[in-house]
């Protein structure tokens, strides 16, 4: 058992200091959780012939030859399905990373297992929850996104697309914000997929611009950190094709075990914050230490 935070509401610098302090707590934990998956989908990956490394160098002249340049972009039978199965796996790990971050947060302990167990135990509820979102985005993209093509192409005014564009990216990332703690929601609370996003909605309203906040910083540092280890195993200098595939597969692994965990901490601790702030969590933690004491 760790000593549990001091809940209180958190700015969001404060919130990015927690994220730092949980993941330093037991770092093999989430090093196991996230690490795992990478490597059985990285092995995988290469048996059926699919790669996340990208030369240009190489596209461009298959792109312009003749004959049918782009039937390598369709995925084969195997392909698809190590594509379905890593979807299904980043579920379940992101479920088992929520589960670990939010028992060391309070201050418990368990193991990788555990972690695991309960997330499987989810997942339903988790995917569910994932496919409401999914089809509600599509509508609130594709819907306005249809309404200014037909109204520009039948009346020809280009101010409607001018007018109508800033309201569309500021509701659009408006509504995203509101379902950031879904996943929380359904893991840690047994909420369902309909019930995850009502939860979500109401404990982020009147709070989106911090999490906003937190967004962006999260953004700033995911990308610092990308580009540190990218430069760490020199990628970008390794002319051989062999020996930068090699180190560009060690970049995935060591951006998975790092961003992912420093991803998912942030959520569960900004879900936490949001808690304390619209229901006074951090009481109802101290009167339950209370009565157990």
């Amino acid at each position: 058992m760790q000593e549990a935070p001091t809940l209180r509401p958190l700015g969001v610098g404060d919130i990015v200091d927690r994220v730092i302090r949980l993941l330093r707590t037991r770092p093999m934990l989430y090093i196991l959780i996230a690490g795992l998956p990478a490597v059985v989908l990285a092995i995988l990956e290469r048996l059926v012939g699919i790669s996340r490394t990208f030369d240009l160098n190489d596209f461009i002249p298959r792109a312009g030859s003749s004959g049918q340049p782009l039937t390598r972009l369709v995925p084969t039978g195997a392909q698809t399905f190590v594509y379905i199965f890593a979807t299904l796996v980043a579920v379940v790990q992101a479920a088992a990373l929520v589960e670990a971050a939010s028992q060391r947060y309070l201050g418990r302990d368990l193991s990788v297992s555990e972690a695991y167990a309960r997330a499987l135990r989810a997942t339903p509820r988790i995917l569910l929850a994932g496919l409401v979102v999914v089809v509600l985005i599509s509508l609130l993209i594709g819907v306005p996104l249809g309404v200014i093509a037909v109204v520009v192409q039948l009346t020809d005014l280009p101010l409607f697309f001018l007018l109508f564009l800033p309201i569309f990216f500021v509701v659009t990332p408006f509504v995203l914000v509101s379902w950031f703690v879904v996943l929380p929601a359904a893991q840690l609370e047994g909420a369902g997929p309909i019930g995850a996003l009502r939860r979500s909605w109401r404990l982020v309203s009147g709070n989106r611009w911090r999490v906003i906040g937190v967004l962006l910083l999260l953004l700033v540092l995911q990308t610092v950190i990308g580009v540190l280890l990218s430069t760490l195993f020199f990628v970008s200098f390794v002319t051989d094709a062999n020996a930068r595939t090699v180190l560009q597969e060690l970049v995935n692994l060591a951006s998975a075990v790092v961003l992912t965990p420093l991803s998912w901490a942030t959520v569960v601790v900004l879900y936490y914050d949001l808690r304390v702030r619209k229901e006074a969590f951090d009481l109802q933690i101290a009167a339950e230490s209370l009565a157990r004491a």
